[in-house]
């Protein structure tokens, strides 16, 4: 037998004496330790499954739920609208904000049209349950944008701050109006805002504001409309409760008392409410506010938040400062007398916007309904 066919002969039987090399017998120790683990696993998962068999068998069949009985007379809910951050006269460049958002006053008016219809669906569609006889509307303000709260907004606006008032006064009259024959009775509760100031803080008497003006004229043009009723607050807040719904007390606010972090005003509004709840000496349930431009709601302790949403959308600031921008919407709500907010819509005012790459690649806005 050759030298080199004896050398290989040798180190097969000193293989076959030894054993296989070191990280071998260890990886074939490991093997059969994971094949012991895995064969008592499936032993316990066979007992587990075993003694579920087993309960299961001697548990009653199932019985269908009784069907929920129906009041003979279903108690009549109220409808709420939070209307706030309207703006009137604020424009948004489409163009500044790569078509992620625009506004104008031909938009403020189309947006407040698809608002009325939206809350006209939702109700009927409420109203095949339960009568929805009664709505109160909250103006929560910033309902004119104004022309001179910022160095700058004379680019941002589309229309006189008199027009703002007059003309968008005009027509949110007839949105009441409207509202008027739909409803049995139309309660306007309303605060004003930051915007409605018309200048700069600090530069005009602290009971002046637009916001005011518009609803006065709302007054004035709906004064022979015996079933709409309206409240004007001159201080930053107001509080009321529904008649038959006593326990529950709701308070308006605009919402610029409270400083946003990451969009939202978590802490702030809360610090607000128990500010407001310390200094009334009133308990509240319901905290309305707008200014965000973000819909919101969430409980803290037995106080509920409800932050509006608005009609601009996303603008210059938001898109190119802030990379922030928030889809056009108004809150609707039914309440109970015994129950409080019993079912709450966002109602949107505008389709969203999605980019779409063209032929060459470039992400451009194109409107879709989602």
């Amino acid at each position: 037998m050759p030298k080199r066919q004896q050398a290989d002969a040798h180190d097969e039987l000193v293989e076959a004496i030894q054993g296989p090399p070191r990280d071998v017998a260890l990886l074939l120790s490991r093997v059969s330790t994971l094949q012991k683990e895995l064969d008592q696993e499936r032993d316990r998962t066979g007992i587990i499954v075993g003694a579920i068999r087993e309960t299961v068998a001697v548990l009653p069949p199932l019985k269908p739920f009784p069907p929920a009985p129906r009041p003979k007379n279903e108690v009549p809910h109220i409808a709420m609208l939070d209307v706030s951050d309207i703006h009137v006269g604020e424009k948004v460049d489409p163009v500044l904000t790569g078509g992620l958002s625009q506004y104008d006053f031909a938009m403020f008016k189309s947006r407040g049209e698809r608002l009325h219809h939206g809350v006209s669906r939702i109700v009927d569609i409420h109203r095949r349950a339960y009568p929805v006889d009664d709505l109160y509307v909250n103006f929560l303000g910033d309902i004119v944008t104004g022309e001179a709260i910022y160095r700058g907004q004379a680019f941002q606006i589309d229309t006189s701050l008199l027009h703002q008032v007059f003309e968008g006064g005009y027509w949110l009259a007839n949105f009441l109006r409207d509202f008027a024959r739909m409803f049995k009775t139309v309660h306007v509760r309303c605060v004003s805002g930051n915007h409605g100031r018309g200048y700069e803080r600090g530069q005009n008497h602290p009971r002046t504001n637009w916001d005011i003006a518009v609803y006065m004229l709302l007054k004035i043009m709906l004064a022979d409309h015996p079933n709409v009723d309206i409240e004007l607050a001159e201080t930053s807040y107001l509080v009321y409760s529904i008649p038959g719904h006593e326990r529950f007390r709701h308070a308006l606010i605009h919402g610029d008392q409270a400083r946003a972090w990451m969009g939202i005003p978590f802490y702030g509004m809360e610090r607000a409410g128990a500010k407001m709840q310390s200094m009334l000496g009133i308990p509240l349930d319901y905290v309305h506010a707008g200014h965000h431009h973000n819909e919101a709601d969430w409980p803290s302790n037995r106080v509920e938040f409800l932050l509006n949403g608005s009609w601009v959308g996303g603008s210059d600031l938001s898109v190119n400062k802030l990379f922030r921008t928030s889809r056009p919407t108004q809150n609707l709500f039914f309440c109970h007398p015994k129950r409080g907010i019993a079912a709450t819509y966002h109602v949107q005012l505008e389709d969203v916007v999605e980019l779409k790459p063209d032929a060459r690649g470039i992400y451009r806005p194109k409107t879709e309904s989602v």
